[in-house]
């Protein structure tokens, strides 16, 4: 692929041409907006009662029904792990290091039994991925809390949804359902209310329209997660805690696509 830079600033750009270059290229970006609204859709999956790999390939049937379609996937965490994880925000908050780390456990033995069941060819893979989560936590667990608790139960909860969405991911990819995973942390840029940040819309907009809408030259579905951002100082945030699916209507409003429940 080419890479052409054009200097609008060189003298062979005369004034009208400056602006008959820049209607073109207005006219070009809302063609390309409404070309999206036509083909791409937004999912919206509420995984609260996800507890087991019976669910995943569930979910897998769900999606595989909509093969050809290109959409984003937004997942939530499921209710077991959003609960385990507060409990071990809760006793991190308490100075309880060892109850915390061996809370965190569990979900860990879960998760790694999860691709177990699940995966064969990309276990190891899906298994570095969520140990690069898992260590995210345990380098928090580690520490010593001196701030507000709002923003270590960001930091830790937002876990849930980071580690469900590698394995699904995983599990269609393996299941010949090709897509792409994206952390949502990466895209979806909010102030520092860590319990229900807002989103800065015109940052995120530019973030989905560099980074999210080029990869669908590849791939027919991208999977990120639900409720969870970031600050520009890169730490953790979640996002409206009175909805299922905040994120999905948000790609949704910004891309000017429907949201349909999965």
């Amino acid at each position: 692929m080419y890479n052409i830079q054009i200097n609008t600033d060189s003298p062979v750009f005369t004034p009208a041409l400056k602006r008959k270059y820049y209607l073109d290229l207005l006219l070009s970006t809302l063609f390309l907006t409404q070309l999206i609204s036509l083909i791409i859709k937004v999912f919206s999956f509420n995984a609260s009662a996800i507890n087991g790999a019976d669910d995943i390939q569930q979910l897998a049937k769900s999606i595989a029904v909509h093969s050809g379609e290109q959409f984003i996937l937004s997942l939530s965490a499921s209710n077991l792990d959003t609960s385990s994880l507060e409990k071990i925000t809760l006793s991190f908050y308490n100075s309880d290091t060892k109850l915390a780390l061996d809370q965190f456990d569990t979900i860990k033995n879960r998760y790694i039994k999860l691709a177990g069941e699940l995966l064969s060819q990309s276990r190891q893979q899906a298994l570095d991925e969520l140990n690069n989560f898992f260590t995210e936590v345990e380098w928090m667990l580690h520490d010593k809390p001196v701030r507000a608790l709002p923003y270590y139960n960001a930091q830790i909860v937002c876990a849930g949804e980071l580690l469900l969405s590698v394995v699904v991911s995983s599990f269609l990819n393996e299941s010949g359902i090709k897509n792409r995973w994206i952390d949502a942390r990466d895209v979806v840029r909010t102030d520092s209310n860590f319990s229900n940040a807002a989103v800065d819309i015109d940052f995120t907009s530019r973030l989905v329209s560099q980074v999210v809408l080029p990869l669908f030259c590849e791939d027919d579905i991208i999977i990120t997660q639900a409720n969870i951002g970031a600050t520009d100082e890169n730490e953790n945030t979640r996002l409206n805690q009175g909805s299922d699916n905040y994120s999905a209507g948000l790609f949704a409003s910004i891309l000017n696509i429907p949201m349909v429940g999965l």
